[in-house]
């Protein structure tokens, strides 16, 4: 698989990463990661301590715009935009089923799933199990409505791991 760079400079690259690649080493395995593309392609690149200068994740089978910092400076203030929730994400994902309101809010904390704890699970707020769970909230626009499909403008406000999966499939 192959990466392209979309915009870099001194300090910041961007690039376009394609699905089935992974960000970072996920155990044993032989998959070229993007980090390896990073220190590969960026001789300047920043150590592992750093994580390569990989501010954000986009899951194995999603592909996507990652920003990756060349400067500590620039890491840590990449960071703290994910972190204060000033980076608008906005991904397009077509889901099985008709979602039936044009446009809505999800807010339910994210746990891991009782049946499979490398999955995340979106709990309802009543639910005696939601509590200490993390917060989550995903906003979604019905782009088309298919026979079976229904493609989607999805816009998460937290950054959680399988966050937009979880809340889909909380929604049915």
């Amino acid at each position: 698989m192959k990466l392209t760079i979309l915009y870099q400079d001194n300090e910041l690259a961007v690039i376009d990463k394609e699905a089935g690649m992974p960000v970072l080493k996920e155990g044993p395995g032989t998959d070229k990661t993007v980090a390896d593309f990073v220190v590969d392609e960026m001789p300047k690149a920043l150590s592992e301590e750093y994580r390569y200068g990989i501010v954000h994740r986009l899951d194995k089978d999603t592909s996507g715009v990652l920003l990756i910092a060349k400067t500590k400076e620039m890491y840590e203030y990449l960071q703290e935009q994910f972190q204060t929730r000033k980076v608008k994400k906005e991904y397009t994902t077509l889901v099985t089923g008709i979602v039936k309101q044009d446009k809505g809010t999800i807010e339910a904390p994210l746990g891991r799933a009782p049946s499979d704890r490398r999955k995340q699970k979106a709990y309802d707020t009543n639910d005696p199990e939601a509590e200490n769970k993390r917060e989550a909230v995903t906003e979604y626009q019905v782009t088309q409505r298919f026979k079976e499909y229904t493609l989607l403008s999805v816009f998460p406000k937290t950054g959680r791991k399988h966050q937009l999966r979880a809340h889909l499939t909380y929604i049915n």
